[in-house]
């Protein structure tokens, strides 16, 4: 076989492979049942192989609210208390952290405020949700403070300056599946960038 059919044969193999990767996302998140709006918080590395990102955080992926002095340990989040361990002595726990790994279902609601605020996270999906609440899918993994959602990074053009946080709001759309993408990055009202 001569070289120029050799690279037509691997041509083809490539874009079948990213023709049905594709076509596998599309089916897996289908279309969203959803839109909501949740505020980010600061945090932005780079990484050297995917070229320039924004790190995002959300309240509902920090399960690790705040430092206790005197204890000398962080705080749960209420909403989150049932996902970890609180107590060694607890018979599902052998080190602090969450109770098991795996896929994680947070409850959001509508605040006053128009952001989506996390009210409820458990290891087993809702078997119905009160109206103007949303479910989420993410995931906890073994000995790890924060949960996530596949959301965690906003790839920008190199060399794009980051937007102040206080004026950005990140518009997620939620699927049946529990899934969530970004859908838009607004700073003061406008798509960004």
């Amino acid at each position: 076989m001569n070289r120029k059919k050799l690279s037509m044969i691997v041509i083809a193999i490539q874009v079948i492979f990213f023709v049905g990767w594709y076509m596998a996302e599309s089916q897996a998140f289908g279309k969203p049942v959803a839109t909501i709006q949740v505020k980010p918080e600061p945090y932005d590395p780079r990484d050297l192989l995917s070229g320039q990102y924004f790190r995002l955080n959300y309240a509902f992926s920090r399960t690790s609210d705040r430092w206790d002095q005197e204890l000398k340990k962080s705080i749960t989040p209420a909403w989150a208390k049932d996902l970890y361990c609180t107590d060694i002595d607890e018979q599902e726990c052998s080190t602090y952290g969450p109770k098991q790994t795996g896929d994680v279902w947070v409850s959001l609601v509508k605040g006053e405020d128009g952001f989506h605020h996390p009210i409820a996270a458990s290891f087993d999906k809702p078997a119905h949700t009160t109206s103007g609440h949303v479910v989420i899918k993410g995931y906890a993994t073994k000995n790890a403070s924060n949960l996530t959602f596949g959301i965690e990074k906003y790839f920008v053009e190199e060399g794009t300056r980051e937007p102040p946080r206080d004026d950005t709001v990140i518009m997620l759309d939620v699927y049946e599946s529990g899934k969530v993408r970004i859908n838009t990055l607004l700073v003061k009202g406008k798509k960004w960038p």
